[in-house]
């Protein structure tokens, strides 16, 4: 850009020209789909002027017009910045969306080339939808036709499945409506169902503890809410009705009455908060509140009904609003979120040390979990919150746990917790997902196998005839190391 300016010096007309910097735009940053297992390769598009472009994580540089290959794990927003000379930015985020390889509570559900495999509890059809003893091994579940399965999440009773034309399917047992159908009344569904009051979805979430709700992301990047129930309560779930509704089958607008959210959603996630991430790296919380679950400065027993921006007082946020963040978890204790920069904030109970942090004192701020520092070789590329435990994948492959370890669920070989996060070992040198379940982890290698470790009362850790048992016969409640599931993978 060029600065003008006329000067009259000794009777001469002096004209000054000064070069100034231009000032960085972004027209577009979009996402391709991801590629093929193992590395699920994405495609990173952006189109801008007036600077120098880099992508995080990764410090990944870009050049306006020119794709880059990027290798996530899971689910994860990506954020361009472009700086000029004069250290102006721009910013701005695109998400690259990913098949859920494991979700898991009591029960354990996978997707293999678009089927869908269970393993686990099946009391009341928590698996499949017909009642049986528990599974012990890998079962086809369901299949659809000519459609695939491109996700699936569950909550400790019922399963949610994205189909690849932007339907959702449910089944299990459903008390509270939290799959989406209007039984109610603890009926298993048999089969699986499609769900007329959900279409053009790109993400779900399901939580169970104190409340059952389930959440759904649609493509126009607004958040829809329903179930959330235990007869005559209300946790805040369900937005402005909750008080009124408590209970519903009907998908409730949650973020369309926020003006920040209003179209601004690209990532979710259920627990005792519900979170979304938006698009400008922000994340938001509504719902129970009472040991900070919200990460919004406060800790009340009233539910939040309308989502609240999370903060921190950390110094690397001076307006206090934690930002810059590319993924999101939470649990029935906490909640978490990977920043572009690859590092993890937690907020909430705290109760099994889940946030790194000894002792037990609840956060209504998000506080950075110290992990290995991140540099321009090393991040932590996704994060994964179990019920009092929490798991981080380093993009190097390497798995890192901490919080509670009742049933060898951190997979250090022990039962003793652990707030400060330790690498897992026992496991293959690349891993390329991770799972925290109820009291039970997952990771999934770069040849697809899947290892299990942690709390396995109900074969949820699907290893057959290898589970492991004790003097008398009957197998252990718990396995503390990393074991391979047998005769099965997931590509």
């Amino acid at each position: 850009m060029l600065f003008t300016s006329k000067r009259n010096i000794l009777g001469l007309l002096v004209t000054t020209v000064q070069l100034t910097a231009a000032t960085p735009v972004i027209t577009s940053f979009t996402a391709g789909t991801p590629g093929a297992a193992p590395n699920f390769a994405t495609t990173l598009t952006a189109f801008f002027s007036g600077g120098t472009g880099v992508v995080n994580p990764g410090n990944l540089p870009i050049t306006s017009g020119i794709p880059v290959t990027v290798l996530p794990r899971m689910a994860t927003r990506y954020e361009l910045t472009v700086t000029n000379s004069t250290q102006e930015t721009a910013t701005l985020g695109a998400m690259a969306y990913l098949p859920t390889l494991i979700s898991n509570s009591n029960h354990t559900m996978a997707i293999k080339n678009g089927v869908v495999y269970g393993w686990g509890n099946n009391a009341m059809g928590y698996v499949n939808g017909s009642v049986s003893a528990a599974i012990q091994s890998p079962a086809k579940v369901a299949t659809f036709n000519s459609l695939v399965a491109k996700s699936i999440v569950t909550g400790i009773t019922w399963n949610l499945c994205l189909i690849n034309n932007g339907t959702v399917q449910g089944w299990g047992y459903e008390p509270y409506y939290e799959a989406g159908y209007a039984y109610g009344n603890g009926t298993a569904m048999i089969k699986p169902t499609v769900d007329a009051n959900l279409t053009k979805v790109l993400a779900l979430a399901a939580f169970h503890y104190s409340y059952d709700y389930s959440l759904a992301l649609t493509n126009d990047h607004n958040v829809w809410a329903w179930g959330a129930g235990k007869p005559g309560g209300a946790g805040g779930y369900l937005g402005a009705n909750d008080a009124t509704i408590k209970l519903t089958v009907i998908p409730q607008a949650i973020s369309k009455p926020v003006p920040q959210l209003n179209g601004h959603v690209v990532s979710i996630a259920a627990g005792t908060a519900a979170l979304a991430l938006a698009d400008d790296g922000t994340v938001w919380a509504w719902g129970r509140n009472d040991y900070g679950y919200l990460g919004n400065g406060m800790m009340s027993t009233t539910p939040v009904t309308t989502p609240a921006q999370v903060l921190s007082q950390d110094s690397r946020f001076p307006n206090g609003i934690l930002d810059g963040i590319a993924a999101v978890a939470a649990s029935s204790m906490d909640c978490y979120a990977l920043r572009s920069d690859g590092t993890v904030w937690a907020w909430g109970r705290n109760f099994n040390q889940t946030e790194g942090v000894s002792p037990y004192l609840a956060s209504a701020y998000a506080i950075q979990v110290q992990l290995p520092a991140p540099t321009n070789s090393r991040w932590v590329s996704a994060i994964s919150a179990g019920s009092s435990h929490c798991l981080a994948l380093m993009n190097d492959g390497t798995v890192w746990a901490w919080g509670n370890n009742a049933y060898g669920e951190l997979g250090d070989g022990t039962h003793t917790s652990n707030p400060a996060p330790t690498q897992v070992t026992g496991l293959p040198a690349n891993i390329v997902a991770i799972e925290a379940g109820n009291q039970c982890s997952f990771a999934v290698a770069s040849d697809g196998t899947i290892w299990g470790w942690g709390w396995d009362n109900s074969y949820q850790l699907g290893l057959g005839s290898s589970t492991p048992k004790g003097s008398n016969g009957i197998p252990v409640s718990s396995v503390p190391t990393p074991t391979k599931i047998p005769g099965f993978t997931l590509w």
